[in-house]
């Protein structure tokens, strides 16, 4: 024991040493009156392709199986005591709400993208717009309106009907079953098939009174569903989205139907009066036209306005443009609760603990390795997205210095503690996840062995770069390096991080670097923007 502890010390030293001297080097370099720079071919970490950690052999494994949150057990395969092989079934999610979450994910996101589509049109039809003189007889128009209109217009206030849980009125009354009417969170109500929604409730949604006379409040978004079954439980049959901020206000007294259209009121047996009927039809119709009219497509503005209506477009689409991304997002993830339904076991051995549903943070079922060698590493969360499971751990027994091969079978989906680590060279504010790799042919490795570490990397790392760490500097969690201009001058340059490695004193630049850049050493008085640059060689062995 007391021969691993000294070989892992002598390890850390010469890393220490050679960060060390490599700092030393530039801050000497760093008093002239220009700055050195190094062509990034020259200067690439030799580890290449592979990250590099320490690990131990184990026979002791066992694979912690934890519940997805907001996820409920569907069916359970294997009972305690049961053995099992790596690909077994072990339980099965209920995915019923799983495929309900679908649905709605999938038509946030297509509600998303036409928004977006909607919004661009809006703006092409603004830009196309010719500012006139402002008329501001128009706002005082609306203020006298407020005052008469609040009081009468408390009609909705009877009780509403319902078919089931399902609203046959929806009005300002009508209580959502979800949602604060965020975008993210929108409101849900459940009506019928055959239901309508009021004036006043559009008004409100959309940002106004209920008069739709004055702005009061933010705009809200709704989802207006129907079930089956009139069930909040039930499959979605239909759905309409209503996006306060994208509307004007109507009429109150108006109503509508859950796929977005007004509702024409019926005519009552009086057919034979069609002659005064003809007379005062058209009217109401024209003048809803013409309200509807002055709201969208004829609308006038100022030059004033109208570039102020164009800037809020603008960062509509902007803020639309987001909302597609993480509709996109939650569909994925959604899509994948669905299609992820089964846990299998990653390992062969025993079932020694299934949990209840309620285990407070203990995993649901517990899976005892039976057999086999075992290598159990730890992953820094830089590296969390380049790593999974099947890929190949390449071990350097320390002892005796042979390689053994060896698949990762388990990440864990949360760190570990500093203390359980117990060992390696790892950046103590970073986190570290452990991961189990199986030794198909083990001859040659003993329990309790430490090894040097090796993870192939995907493709994706593998085009990265990898240069010495103390080439990059950081400002909280922004990265950034300097690099000689075309004009022979500094400038600095943001990059992106896909890995640390604090055991090779390295770090691994994803994007913002290319190997025909020029990089000099980030501190020191030369380093700065502007500042003159000479062509040097990059060997941190060498003396002034």
């Amino acid at each position: 024991m007391k021969k691993k502890l000294i070989i892992i010390i002598s390890v850390i030293i010469v890393i220490t040493l050679i960060v060390g001297s490599i700092v030393i080097f530039m801050i000497k370099k760093g008093s002239r009156r220009y700055a050195e720079v190094y062509s990034v071919d020259s200067i690439i970490q030799e580890s290449g392709q592979m990250e590099e950690s320490m690990g131990m052999v184990t026979n002791n494994v066992s694979q912690n199986i934890y519940l997805e949150e907001d996820r409920s057990v569907g069916e359970v395969f294997v009972e305690e005591g049961q053995k099992v092989k790596e690909g077994d079934r072990i339980f099965s999610y209920d995915i019923e709400e799983a495929k309900l979450e679908l649905e709605i994910k999938e038509l946030e996101l297509q509600n998303a993208k036409d928004q977006l589509e909607s919004d661009n049109r809006d703006l092409v039809k603004l830009k196309n717009t010719t500012p006139v003189a402002d008329e501001p007889v128009e706002e005082p128009t609306e203020e006298p309106t407020e005052e008469p209109t609040e009081e009468p217009t408390e009609e909705p206030v009877e009780v509403k009907p319902k078919d089931g849980e399902a609203y046959n009125i929806l009005d300002t009354k009508a209580k959502a079953f979800e949602g604060n009417g965020a975008g993210k969170t929108p409101y849900r109500y459940l009506c019928t098939d055959s239901s309508y929604i009021t004036g006043e409730l559009i008004n409100i949604l959309a940002g106004y009174n209920k008069e739709g006379t004055k702005k009061k409040g933010e705009p809200k978004t709704a989802i207006f569903e129907v079930h089956k079954g009139n069930k909040e439980k039930g499959k979605i049959i239909y759905s309409w989205t209503f996006v306060g901020k994208n509307n004007k206000p109507v009429d109150p007294a108006v109503k509508w139907n859950i796929k977005g259209s007004e509702v024409e009121e019926e005519k009552t047996e009086e057919e034979p009066i069609d002659d005064t009927q003809e007379e005062t039809e058209p009217v109401d119709d024209d003048s809803a036209n013409e309200g509807e009219n002055t709201s969208d497509d004829t609308m006038e503005y100022d030059s004033q306005t109208l570039k102020s209506e164009i800037a809020e477009t603008e960062q509509k689409i902007k803020d639309d443009q987001v909302e597609v991304k993480e509709a996109e997002l939650n569909y994925k993830e959604a899509k994948k609760k669905v299609d992820a339904a089964e846990v299998t076991s990653k390992i062969n051995g025993v079932v020694k603990k299934i949990n209840g549903e309620n285990s407070n943070g203990e995993p649901y079922i517990v899976i005892a390795g039976s057999e086999g060698l075992y290598i159990k590493g730890y992953i820094n969360e830089l590296q969390l997205n380049e790593v999974q499971t099947g890929q190949k751990v390449t071990a350097t027994n320390f002892e005796t210095m042979e390689n053994f091969e060896a698949v990762i079978k388990e990440i864990a989906k949360y760190p570990a503690s500093s203390e359980n680590i117990g060992f390696g060279t790892g950046n103590p504010n970073s986190s570290y996840y452990p991961y189990i790799a199986y030794v198909d042919n083990a001859k040659g490795l003993n329990n309790g062995d430490y090894l040097s570490l090796k993870l192939e990397k995907g493709a994706d790392l593998a085009a990265s770069i990898e240069i010495p760490a103390p080439l990059v500097r950081n400002s909280g969690s922004n990265y950034y390096v300097y690099v000689a201009d075309k004009n022979n001058r500094l400038k600095k340059k943001s990059v992106k991080i896909s890995a640390i490695n604090t055991d090779m004193g390295s770090i691994e630049v994803e994007a913002g670097l290319t190997m025909e850049d020029r990089i000099a050493f980030p501190y020191g008085p030369t380093a700065k923007e502007g500042m003159k640059v000479k062509d040097a060689e990059f060997d941190m062995g060498m003396e002034e």
